[in-house]
């Protein structure tokens, strides 16, 4: 038998299969060839490989048949203790990475030096890593560090992120940056927006950077039915979508219809609110149910009442627990009620909570009503900007408070005055501060003992 003849007999290869292998090995002599069917059989024995599994090997790296039974066993020694692996283990990494029995022990344990040097990793964490994607085994460390650079100058990641990225989604650092540009001004034009805006959203979700435009496209078709969104509104909240895309179908749906469940909302509700809030999505029920609980605790509020809250604000669920307290207290601290907060969940996203009775006391000390401060949110501003309003309407004409709340548009179309010009013409100083609070606290005072 010809070496063709003796390597299509074993392998059970067709002509295709047998002409890609002797492209990698080059033409060999019959005493070769015996000794690299002696050696595919001795990695067949080894690791209970089958002929379908042998063959993809072979195919995937020829070279493999250079190598002595000494190598192999030397390279599954050193993997299975550098790595902490069983021989089955190492067996599955031949399966994925053939190359990985070319590569020299001394590369391997030099890159995996520098990976957790470079990343900030701990040893058994670089390990890790270099098992999920043993591809990022045949790279220099130059293409690591060249890499990290783009992510950094480009999309403006920290390096605690690149150790997340490389944690998580290592397999973008096989991409050319080449690779990456075209993707990224892709991805740009796909979703209609800036590249300013689409850096964000590579920020929160970086696997965008390696999903197929077929993956995206019908990504971007289930939320939009599931969502009974059109194409514009996707578009302009990229960003709040942008981890929806790495959750599975299936759990979409679940989530979607535990919330229905659990709040009775109907199809129309949860579709508003999981576009005003995606993040609702990434939830677990053990969180949900935690949440719920802490708000019936603080609040006393049934299940449907925290759905109406809910549906007000769909950010509700986002904050975090400790930072609501101090803000109920702080709000409470005034002249307002738990009944007040309930009617105006929104209260409780308004701006840090040692500032609320400042903000609420600048209103309340040129005679804006209580009732005129929620409806009108005027709570939603800062508090340099509200003084700066309030100044401002004292010495117009004909001041009408109720303006104060205006969006900064419908303010400049009403005064033809930015926000900006006022923030330099009315200065809240410290001293300031303190005299509006002073103010509304002898306001407060009088009318309690009145």
């Amino acid at each position: 038998m010809t070496v063709k003849e003796k390597f299509i007999d074993f392998f059970n290869f067709s002509d295709e299969e047998w002409l890609k292998l002797s492209k990698k090995i080059n033409k060999v002599s019959e005493d070769t060839a015996e000794k690299m069917l002696a050696q595919a059989q001795f990695l067949k024995e080894r690791y209970n490989f089958s002929n379908q599994e042998i063959k993809k090997i072979v195919l995937g790296q020829g070279l493999i048949l250079k190598l002595t039974k000494k190598n192999i066993i030397a390279k599954e020694k050193f993997y299975c203790s550098s790595f902490k692996l069983k021989r089955t283990d190492f067996k599955l990494l031949i399966l994925r990475h053939p190359n990985i029995l070319t590569y020299s022990t001394d590369k391997v344990t030099s890159l995996t030096q520098f990976i957790t040097s470079h990343f900030g990793l701990k040893l058994d964490e670089a390990k890790k890593s270099i098992l999920n994607n043993t591809k990022l085994l045949g790279f220099n460390t130059d293409i690591f560090e060249e890499r990290s650079k783009y992510l950094i100058s480009k999309f403006g990641f920290k390096q605690w992120q690149l150790k997340n990225i490389w944690k998580n989604l290592s397999s973008i650092y096989i991409y050319k940056i080449d690779t990456l540009e075209e993707k990224f001004n892709w991805l740009v034009n796909k979703f209609n927006t800036s590249e300013d805006k689409f850096k964000d959203c590579i920020r929160l979700n970086p696997q965008f950077l390696f999903y197929t435009p077929e993956f995206i496209e019908q990504k971007c078709n289930f939320i939009k039915s599931t969502l009974k969104i059109d194409t514009n509104v996707l578009n302009e909240k990229i960003n709040s979508f942008a981890r929806v895309f790495a959750l599975k179908e299936e759990t979409i749906l679940s989530k979607i219809e535990f919330y229905k469940s659990t709040f009775n909302f109907s199809e129309d509700e949860i579709c508003k609110l999981l576009t005003a809030n995606p993040t609702l999505l990434h939830y677990d029920k053990k969180t949900v149910e935690h949440k719920i609980a802490f708000y019936q605790d603080k609040f006393g509020l049934s299940i449907e009442q925290l759905k109406l809250a809910f549906l007000q604000k769909a950010q509700l669920f986002d904050l975090n627990e400790e930072s609501v307290v101090e803000k109920i207290m702080a709000i409470l601290g005034t002249r307002f009620t738990i009944d007040d907060i309930v009617e105006n969940i929104a209260l409780l996203t308004s701006g840090p909570a040692d500032s609320f009775k400042l903000r609420y006391a600048i209103c309340a000390n040129a005679n804006v009503s209580k009732e005129s401060f929620l409806h009108k949110k005027m709570y939603m501003l800062n508090e340099s900007k509200l003084y700066a309003r309030v100044k401002f309407l004292k010495e117009s004409k004909y001041p009408n408070f109720a303006c104060i709340g205006y969006s900064k548009k419908v303010w400049e179309n009403q005064f033809h005055i930015s926000d900006e010009e006022l923030l330099k013409k009315y200065i809240l100083t410290d001293d300031e501060k303190n005299a509006q609070i002073k103010e509304f606290e002898n306001n407060l005072t009088d009318i309690e003992s009145s």
